[in-house]
């Protein structure tokens, strides 16, 4: 049996996803290959991403549109970033913090009191203006 033929064998095809049903780590599909007597260990979305596209460029993730961690389904793995990744995570809700209806200090987060951030993040506008009066008391303590 080749390497293809057993990474099939350990998948469970549904309607959408291709689902890893072997040994997963944290989430993720793990699989393992023998090249030149040696044992490789890969994330099964990464193998089965190179089997069908070739290699993955250095630095890069293999990404999931389904957002289905132990999903194997070629057609569901794009190329991208960590930050083009981060990004898709907000954009879907998906980000812990984006689930979040109070900062820190328990001020709610509603459209007037966030003050956006880079790459969709957000900051409490009450806590932001507490900041900036905190550093202007401290900074004119020491002139």
């Amino acid at each position: 049996m080749n390497a293809y033929e057993r990474f099939m064998s350990k998948v469970n095809k549904t309607d959408t996803c291709w689902l890893w049903t072997a040994y997963t780590k944290q989430e993720y599909g793990q699989f393992s290959v023998r090249i030149n007597g040696y044992k490789k260990t890969y994330r099964a979305h990464r193998f089965i991403y190179e089997y069908f596209n070739g290699p993955i460029p250095e630095g890069m993730l293999v990404c999931h549109s389904c957002d289905v961690p132990a999903c194997v389904n070629p057609n569901h793995l794009w190329i991208g970033t960590a930050s083009e990744n981060m990004i898709d995570c907000v954009n879907k809700k998906r980000h812990q913090h984006s689930k979040k209806t109070h900062c820190c200090r328990g001020h709610l987060f509603t459209i007037n009191n966030i003050y956006p951030r880079l790459n969709n993040g957000r900051e409490c506008r009450k806590c932001r203006e507490i900041r900036r009066k905190n550093y202007l008391k401290k900074r004119k303590q020491h002139v």
